[in-house]
């Protein structure tokens, strides 16, 4: 067998391995494994202690998170968090129970390294973000999605009258924001994921952060992402939340990145 065979053979060989691999990895990936082969599990070293990622998971494996040279929490839907409005829990949970030990900076995302909420992969994107928005830029609030809509066609017409009444208890109630209708129109990002500063965070207080955390636990009629048709489903006021996040920490409801001197 001459040297050309030996190496074709070889190939094909890798190839197979691959394949197979590629094959379990989107098996367990699928059915919420967190399982890996143990030279995968290899962390890369932290580089800033003050930037953490808070994941809020469910199900998906996240071991993508390990190879994102900065500090991670996982928020585990039914287990540190209710299983209910989606991200916005988990979120809300990590800031009421940090909130007088926070990091400079939280980058909350969801248990997804890809995804078409955001263009490529966090493992790739996520170091560069944080080097130009917040080491350069100097930004306080920056959203990572890439999606885009008006409140009404992100949580359909027919719950426009609920979305007021969430509006109202969370944002006029608590903060002093006028009313819904001065935002309706409005073209933003969704789905809720983003870079805040612990400033940002701290412009609201704890008990603010804990109304909203218990509204949330009290009006939902439902888990998980069932009941679509329900306005206070799981579903729905999570979808709520993921409109209005720029709002909470940004002052102004229809500004997504010129966060500068909101507050002063």
């Amino acid at each position: 067998m001459n040297t050309f065979v030996v190496f074709i053979i070889f190939v094909f060989f890798v190839l197979i391995v691959l394949l197979l691999y590629e094959n379990y990895y989107i098996v367990i990936e699928n059915t919420g494994i967190c399982e890996r082969p143990k030279w995968f599990d290899k962390k890369v070293d932290i580089i800033d202690e003050n930037i953490v990622i808070v994941c809020a998971q469910y199900k998906r494996d996240v071991i993508f998170l390990n190879n994102i040279p900065y500090k991670h929490i996982i928020m585990r839907k039914d287990i540190d968090v209710p299983n209910i409005a989606n991200e916005a829990t988990s979120y809300l949970k990590y800031i009421i129970d940090n909130y007088n030990n926070l990091p400079d900076n939280i980058i909350f995302i969801h248990d997804e390294n890809e995804s078409t909420h955001h263009d490529g992969k966090f493992t790739d994107i996520l170091p560069l973000i944080i080097q130009k928005e917040i080491y350069e830029n100097k930004n306080e609030y920056y959203e990572l999605n890439n999606c885009s809509a008006t409140l009404i066609t992100h949580i359909g017409l027919n719950f426009a009258e609920y979305i007021t009444h969430f509006w109202e208890d969370i944002f006029q109630k608590q903060l002093g924001f006028g009313g819904i209708n001065e935002i309706l129109p409005l073209t933003r990002k969704c789905c809720a994921q983003f870079i805040v500063s612990k400033n940002r965070v701290l412009c609201r207080s704890k008990e603010f952060y804990e109304y909203f955390y218990n509204w949330i636990i009290c009006k939902c009629t439902s888990k998980g992402r069932s009941c679509k048709w329900d306005p206070y489903s799981s579903y729905n006021i999570g979808r709520y939340c993921e409109w209005t996040w720029h709002a909470v920490f940004n002052g102004n409801p229809g500004n997504s990145h010129k966060v500068k001197n909101i507050f002063d």
